[in-house]
């Protein structure tokens, strides 16, 4: 059967919503792992192949059953703080914070929260902040300083540092290599 390019989207977003963990996961791994080795060891891999290997994957997602690869189902209280961290970047975020928006304390929240999303709530704003600057830098002119504002950052100093940890490069130096 030949499904259309949004099907796969659409069937995992109804089945298991926008975020979800996975136990079982031998059957998607193999494809992924032998994607991995085949551009690491810089090996010809056909466009055919890498679609059937991507299908492969993409076809678990949709066909295994609802309970048997999800971890954790409390997803709805998570991806509403997600959405709600993806919104307010430019404000500051804390702990005490999100976890009230779930109903549950602190150190629940943060297991709950790293179980569905493999980051601890604070790395988890730090990386979409790290991200969104990436993007904000490759595809706007706004200045450096505009973009840590926007990203929630107090002084220019703390971007820079932050931006240079985990991208290596400082955001001028960033913005230049992808422009």
């Amino acid at each position: 059967m030949v499904r259309r390019p949004g099907f796969y989207h659409q069937q995992m977003i109804a089945k298991r919503g926008l975020i979800f963990a996975l136990e079982k996961v031998e059957k998607a791994l193999h494809p992924l792992k032998t994607i991995y080795n085949i551009f690491r060891s810089g090996t010809y891999l056909s466009e055919t192949m890498l679609a059937k290997y991507v299908t492969d994957i993409l076809t678990w997602f949709v066909d295994v059953p609802v309970g048997q690869g999800d971890v954790n189902r409390s997803g709805h209280d998570i991806q509403m703080v997600m959405m709600y961290i993806a919104d307010h970047l430019d404000e500051p975020l804390n702990l005490h914070q999100l976890a009230a928006m779930t109903g549950l304390g602190e150190r629940s929240f943060i297991r709950v929260f790293k179980k569905a999303t493999g980051y601890t709530p604070h790395a988890y704003v730090m990386d979409a902040r790290i991200n969104t600057a990436r993007s904000m830098l490759s595809n706007s002119s706004k200045s450096v300083e505009w973009i840590d504002r926007d990203c929630g950052y107090s002084k220019l100093s703390f971007f820079c540092s932050a931006f240079k940890s985990k991208v290596d490069m400082s955001p001028m130096g960033y913005r230049r290599r992808v422009l």
